[in-house]
């Protein structure tokens, strides 16, 4: 099995990326929530930095943008639920963060398809 770079394992999406904090009440991320997994971003930062595998890099760059873009609307999905109305649909951050998350996990399949080779 191919490692990343040193042993760093980059195998895990933004759903897998907290193991703690669920939430308020109605799902949106608390400023504790974000904080936990503002230590997840950096850390897939932090691996994607050790990876030295010309074909590799590339992905585990993005991996850590996407991670890091998630985190950000964090708050942008805060702000948003906090101007809407109960009952009315979900707020535009909410779709982008899925749409960023379907996107690490894409890449996070393809980057442990060419480290399982």
């Amino acid at each position: 099995m191919r490692r990343a770079a040193g042993g760093a394992d980059l195998n895990v999406t933004a759903d897998q990326g907290a193991s703690q904090g669920a939430g308020d009440s109605e799902g949106v991320p608390t400023m504790a929530d974000e904080a936990v997994y503002r230590v997840w971003a950096d850390g897939l930062a932090e691996r994607a930095r050790q990876v030295t595998a010309p074909d590799l890099v590339r992905t585990s760059a993005q991996i850590a943008n996407l991670a890091d873009q998630f985190v950000g609307s964090m708050a942008t999905l805060r702000t948003q639920t906090q101007s809407r109305a109960p009952g009315v649909p979900a707020p535009p951050a909410v779709y982008e963060m899925a749409a960023l998350n379907d996107q690490i996990a894409r890449n996070v399949a393809e980057l442990s398809d060419a480290c399982s080779g």
